[in-house]
């Protein structure tokens, strides 16, 4: 019969993927028996909807690419600042004009920009730039420092994170996002098992062989799954500290 297949222990993106797996092996099947039809149907209805859930999900943790986006501003931020420094040293006296023109527009607009809030930081830096893309003495100054690389590193940072500050919701919308896909897991989690219940129940008491082979396919794919449950289990046991375990 089926063998066992621990949906629930599958990562988020797996359980859609064995879904549709399943529904493309049984397929064939579904013209001999009418009934058989309407339980692949159920899973693919519950697999579209599980995969607008996850779409909805995706859009919403915006999180951790708002944090590269701010890196990159910061990272431009304070090179251009501390570059800036440097030319104003030099001996050089154009060089030296050019780099004391941006301290002094850092000093003006906010020498630690990079350290405040998104919202300040975001705000500051829309200054800076206005001002860096304006003002004739200080483009000059950064053609003549060479900076336009630093400058180019804010603006790239600075439009990626307003895109994705836009795009990211309120935790209370990415918490019901989140609801919403387990609970569209489950739903075709339960799908899938009445699915292998009717073909076990048609074997037992129609003896029917074509769904012995249908039987056959489903536990290829459920062992390629399970194969990969055991390999992850595997690799976290291997990765914990052994001081821990003592």
């Amino acid at each position: 019969m089926i063998d066992g297949y621990y949906f629930k222990k599958m990562h988020i993106n797996e359980k859609g993927a064995f879904a549709s797996e399943v529904a493309e092996a049984t397929t064939p099947f579904k013209v001999s028996s009418p009934n058989l039809a309407a339980h692949l149907q159920e899973v693919e209805a519950r697999l579209a909807t599980y995969r607008k859930t996850l779409e909805k999900l995706s859009t919403v943790d915006m999180s951790s690419l708002i944090e590269t986006d701010d890196d990159q501003r910061d990272n431009g931020l304070t090179n251009l600042r501390d570059y800036a420094q440097v030319c104003a040293s030099r001996k050089n006296a154009e060089w030296a004009h050019a780099g004391q023109l941006i301290v002094n527009t850092y000093r003006k607009v906010g020498w630690d920009m990079d350290r405040m809030p998104y919202a300040d930081e975001t705000i500051r830096v829309d200054t800076l730039l206005s001002m860096l893309k304006t003002e004739p003495e200080l483009k000059q100054a950064i053609e003549t420092m060479k900076a336009q690389e630093w400058v180019a590193e804010i603006e790239e940072g600075q439009a990626n994170i307003k895109a994705h500050s836009a795009a990211r919701v309120t935790k209370e919308a990415e918490q019901e996002a989140k609801s919403n896909t387990a609970q569209a897991a489950d739903l075709l989690g339960e799908a899938v098992a009445k699915l292998f219940r009717f073909v076990e129940s048609e074997i037992e008491f129609y003896n029917k062989p074509e769904l012995k082979d249908l039987v056959l396919k489903i536990n290829t794919i459920i062992g390629r799954y399970v194969t990969l449950q055991k390999q992850r289990a595997t690799r976290a046991k291997n990765s914990k500290d052994p001081k821990k375990d003592k």
